[in-house]
């Protein structure tokens, strides 16, 4: 399923593409992400072109090494999301496995988006004119991937060493 788009992308982006690898939680495992060396302008060209191409649900997200080094202190959430689970489809460093983690950035960030979801719930509430059961099923609805999300991380914090 991926191996088509991969090859594009290796075609494309030549040795600029470090590595591929298939990541996710929510729904279908069908992120990818792609780590490169630099990423300017020519290179979101060149990108946009095969995506716009292919027209799949893979959905390509992409990061210089640099960026994925170092950027785990301010997305810890996302960041864990892509380190468990996560397959290396191409390449052979596997950056994603090295990402390392502080576990009070992670704290802060499930922190935030449980009290921003509890602001926003009770925003909500004060502005409902449905009953309230239809209201509440509506706004779970909407929200239940990040609820999980925030909740498997909590877990992972909880249970593993991937710190």
């Amino acid at each position: 399923m991926y191996e088509k788009i991969i090859n594009e992308f290796k075609e494309k982006l030549k040795e600029n593409l470090i590595e591929a690898v298939r990541f996710g939680t929510e729904g279908e495992p069908n992120n990818l992400l792609f780590v490169v060396n630099k990423l300017d302008f020519n290179d979101l060209e060149q990108i946009k072109d095969i995506v716009n191409k292919n027209k799949t649900n893979v959905v390509p997200l992409f990061f210089t090494k640099e960026e994925l080094e170092n950027a785990s202190d301010v997305f810890p959430l996302e960041f864990l999301d892509i380190k468990q689970p996560h397959e290396l489809l191409y390449g052979e460093e596997d950056i994603v496995n090295q990402i390392k983690f502080d576990k009070t950035n992670v704290r802060k960030q499930v922190e935030f988006e449980l009290r921003s979801k509890l602001i926003h719930l009770r925003e909500n509430y004060i502005w409902i004119k449905k009953p309230f059961r239809n209201w509440l099923f509506g706004v779970l609805k909407t929200q239940y991937h990040a609820i999980i999300m925030i909740l498997w991380i909590f877990i992972q914090v909880q249970t593993t060493s991937i710190w």
